[in-house]
């Protein structure tokens, strides 16, 4: 029913403005570093909007957990039930402070990792490690990082790295203030490697409603631009 009404809502004319509860799903970082500071505009913008943001690095079940739409970082599988719209590509940046990188050295090549301490990712989902990934030339290499730190967030890993603790790879956006702040410093930029785009999803059984579309235009528009340029 609510389904049906929103689809009569956004044919009507002088009801199209987004409107009723959205509930959607991001990733921790993502609404900390991303969403929040723009989320003014965004309330101010649909006053007849109630958003309820559920945070959580996991791929939860849109249909069972009643949210409208999620942003995800991740591959969606061929066979999902699940619509995707594409926001963005992104990259892995491989990043350290700048007071690491004087008392360690900074790294020219990916065998040089091993020399230093590297912040480890546990996937939320499986709890193993996740290998680092670089490209260059087309050719794509993986490293498998050692280090005295495990966190099983990318928004943590990039806090540590600021920290002076050591070495990260994390998606670009969730550091981006920090390299604009001069906190982190990139390294093996000839070897950046592209990570899952950044989409909006939503169940393929859902019209999509104007407040889905809404907030998905909102997303794309608010994504950090190129942070190396």
């Amino acid at each position: 029913m609510r389904d049906l009404t929103e689809a009569e809502e956004s044919l009507s004319s002088g009801k199209s403005r987004p409107r009723g509860k959205l509930r959607v799903s991001t990733p921790h970082g993502f609404v900390r570093m991303i969403f929040f500071p723009q989320l003014p505009r965004f309330l101010a913008r649909y006053p007849d909007l109630e958003l309820e943001v559920v945070m959580s690095d996991k791929a939860v079940n849109l249909v069972e957990e009643g949210i409208d739409c999620a942003v995800r970082g991740a591959h969606i599988a061929d066979d999902s039930m699940l619509v995707a719209r594409h926001i963005t590509n992104v990259r892995w940046l491989t990043c350290a402070s700048p007071e690491y990188l004087r008392k360690h050295g900074t790294p020219k090549r990916i065998d040089d990792l091993a020399g230093h301490n590297c912040i480890r990712f546990m996937s939320p989902s499986t709890g193993r490690v996740n290998d680092w990934h670089f490209e260059k030339d087309g050719k794509r290499a993986t490293f498998t990082p050692r280090g005295n730190l495990s966190v099983n967030g990318f928004e943590a890993a990039g806090a540590a790295a600021a920290f002076g603790i050591g070495v990260a790879q994390v998606p670009e956006p969730l550091v981006s203030p920090a390299v604009r702040e001069k906190r982190l410093k990139p390294v093996l930029l000839d070897h950046i490697a592209p990570a899952p785009s950044l989409q909006v999803v939503y169940p393929s059984n859902r019209y999509l409603s104007a407040k889905v579309r809404a907030f998905a235009d909102f997303v794309a528009e608010i994504f950090p631009k190129d942070i190396l340029k």
